[in-house]
């Protein structure tokens, strides 16, 4: 490993970053195309250290060992016990020293850091090390090579790499993945290289400085680096550096990018057999439902311009029940009504998987989130809500215990019917018309009844006389057979009560009589409309209308 901490002069420490350098600058020029700004940089900083040499010394001259690199008497690289020792790599080959003149050129050292990005153990690259350098003949990189140690035991680098490995890692891991890898158009196939920790930083270092321009090409390589990986921590390592990717895209607000991200995890996920992989990417997924991200999403959706209908319905398909919380949270959080349509959608796709999970958002001290929860437990239309949502017909907002009515009569809730009846006398009055129309809903005698005693009840005309019509609406829903008998009581006896709330009443069933569109009560509207009482005599003539309308449709 490098030993920089460790030198003591200035021109060796120098030295052993230029050898670190040069062992990134191997690996980067491997995966990045040329015209790839984090291929351009390596060079550019492999020049520079180099560069900052020369103001010490007009040369270097790393001496080459088995394992090490040596400035003079100074060591400056150790690779022993490393995944990829770089002095072996040269070394093998016979190479026993480099040596950097101050007449350098980038372009000269951008040739040689090709000829040592090369991957001499494929089977169609003949030539060595050696042969390479000689081949290109460079004016300021010079080298020393031991000619015996060509024709040594052709075993001699695996024994030397397998000594090297002090971790073994479990094989085969990512076997069915790599028989199966995602489908991707003129993917350039690339050699698996030993991945370390340093590397891994370096990815996530270069996915934060370089952007979103640089995301989709950083995507495709860390997947190439994901099949490549030979063990399953080696292969936990490169997930991070895909969850770091995901972060990267959501805190510089481009969803685009996640979604890639989360699409290539699970296609991964659903071509693997191996168990470790799914649940090791899985936990990738799982960041779709991130406070991080969620907050992103939060942000777009009570932005002006939105998200695109298309784009947030991909990325609530990745969303598992494990992000319910957190998006009850979001909902709670968002301004505008398009932000809270989308997120109810959201929350209705992914509740229907964990009911139990949606219902814990009712304990919330918010009442709009609890009145929303409630909307979202109806629109599952999932059975298994009702037992939920029952118990926001106690809630203390009117709004909520509304919603929850809705909710029950939506999911025909027959079996909470007395609930429901006792909301007919709800303080408030809006509360009292929503179970009121749900009764008319169910259409069951034991509502009717209710309903029945509720209008003739002198309490309902003393304290708001323009609830009749509501409650009358709600008889509507019932059969004419059901109501016509409760109807004609109404409007043939004496009143119950005082000349002035009796007309109302009876306009009322008037009113009723119209909606419920039968011709039979034709002649007693008939008779109705003589009435000298005007304002009975305009309902009867209103509902009169209605039926022969009905009746022509």
């Amino acid at each position: 490993m490098e030993k920089s901490s460790e030198i003591s002069t200035p021109e060796g420490r120098c030295a052993a970053e230029i050898v670190t350098s040069l062992q990134r600058a191997r690996k980067n020029l491997r995966i990045y195309p040329e015209n790839n700004p984090i291929y351009m940089r390596t060079v550019e900083d492999t020049y520079r250290k180099t560069m900052e040499f020369f103001e010490f010394r007009d040369s270097l001259e790393l001496r080459i060992q088995r394992n090490e690199f040596m400035l003079g008497s100074e060591e400056v690289y150790n690779g022993t016990g490393q995944e990829e020792n770089f002095a072996l790599f040269f070394f093998r080959d016979g190479l026993r020293s480099l040596i950097f003149t101050s007449g350098l050129e980038q372009e000269e050292l951008l040739n040689f850091l090709g000829v040592v990005a090369v991957d001499l153990d494929r089977e169609e690259v003949e030539e060595d090390m050696v042969t390479l350098l000689w081949e290109k003949d460079f004016a300021n990189i010079k080298y020393k090579v031991d000619d015996s140690v060509l024709v040594e035991d052709e075993n001699f680098q695996k024994e030397a790499e397998e000594k090297a490995k002090e971790n073994p890692t479990e094989e085969g891991v990512m076997q069915q993945a790599q028989d199966a890898p995602p489908d991707e158009e003129e993917t350039a196939p690339i050699t698996p290289m030993p991945i370390t920790q340093e590397d891994l930083e370096q990815l996530a270092r270069d996915i934060e400085d370089y952007g979103n321009g640089i995301l989709d090409k950083l995507t495709d390589i860390v997947f190439d680096m994901l099949y490549a990986s030979g063990g399953i921590e080696e292969f936990k390592d490169v997930a991070r550096i895909i969850q770091n990717a995901v972060e990267h895209s959501a805190s510089n607000n481009d969803l685009r990018g996640a979604m890639k991200i989360f699409q290539r995890v699970k296609e991964v996920i659903r071509k693997t057999k191996s168990e470790n992989v799914g649940k090791t990417l899985n936990e990738v997924l799982r960041l779709a439902g991130s406070a991080s991200l969620m907050k992103i999403i939060g942000e777009r959706l009570d932005a002006k311009d939105g998200i695109k209908d298309e784009d947030f319905k991909e990325y609530v398909g990745i969303l598992s029940a494990n992000a319910i919380p957190q998006m009850i949270e979001l909902l709670g959080g968002l301004q505008t009504i398009q932000g809270r349509k989308k997120a109810i959608k959201a929350l209705t796709f992914i509740g229907k998987r964990d009911i139990g999970a949606l219902a814990k958002g009712l304990k919330d001290q918010r009442w709009y989130v609890v009145r929303n929860i409630v909307l979202v437990l109806r629109e599952t239309k999932d059975k298994n809500a009702l037992a939920h949502i029952v118990r926001a017909l106690a809630h203390e907002e009117p709004r909520v215990r509304r919603e929850a009515i809705k909710g029950i009569s939506d999911l025909r809730g027959l079996k909470y019917i007395d609930r429901i009846v006792a909301l007919l006398y709800d303080p408030d009055n809006s509360v009292s018309i929503a179970a009121a129309l749900a009764l008319g809903r169910f259409r069951n005698k034991l509502g009717l009844d209710a309903l029945q005693a509720r209008i003739t009840d002198k309490k309902t005309l003393e304290e708001d006389p323009s609830l009749l019509k509501k409650y009358f609406e709600s008889i509507s829903y019932f059969k004419y057979d059901d109501v016509i008998g409760f109807l004609e009581d109404i409007l043939k006896k004496n009143p119950f009560f005082g000349r002035a709330l009796y007309n109302e009443l009876k306009a009322s069933a008037v009113y009723c009589l119209g909606l419920l569109g039968d011709p039979r009560a034709m002649e007693l509207l008939e008779e109705l409309r003589e009435s000298k009482v005007k304002q009975i005599a305009e309902s009867s003539n209103m509902a009169i209308m209605r039926i022969q309308r009905a009746k022509k449709g």
